[in-house]
Order: C-alpha cells, then structure tokens, then sequence
C-alpha cells in the first residue's frame, strides 16, 4: 500500500508557532514584495516617459 504525503494539515502548528511564522513573513517577506511592485512601477512609468518623449 503506498503511504500518502504528509502535508501541514496532518498536523497543524499551535496557534503561538502560527502567530510566530505570520509575524516572521510580515517582517521579511511583505516589505521584499512592496519594494518589487515599486520598483516595477517605476520601470512602467519610465517607459510611458521614453514613449512620450520620443
């Protein structure tokens, strides 16, 4: 019989390492994907410019 994966939901964290893993991605994950969309807002408007301008 073949044994099925095993996933997150098989054995859920508490609610404290929950908490704790929400607060780490907050903290280092959210402001790295913030900067990206700025950045690539920045990109898309310099380009509007250059079609603009040129």
């Amino acid at each position: 019989m073949e044994r099925k994966k095993r996933t997150i939901l098989d054995n859920p964290p508490s609610e404290e390492t929950a908490l704790k893993m929400a607060e780490f991605f907050m903290r280092t994950s959210v402001p790295r994907i913030l900067a990206t969309e700025k950045a690539e807002r920045e990109a898309k408007k310099i380009r509007v410019e250059e079609k603009r301008d040129g």
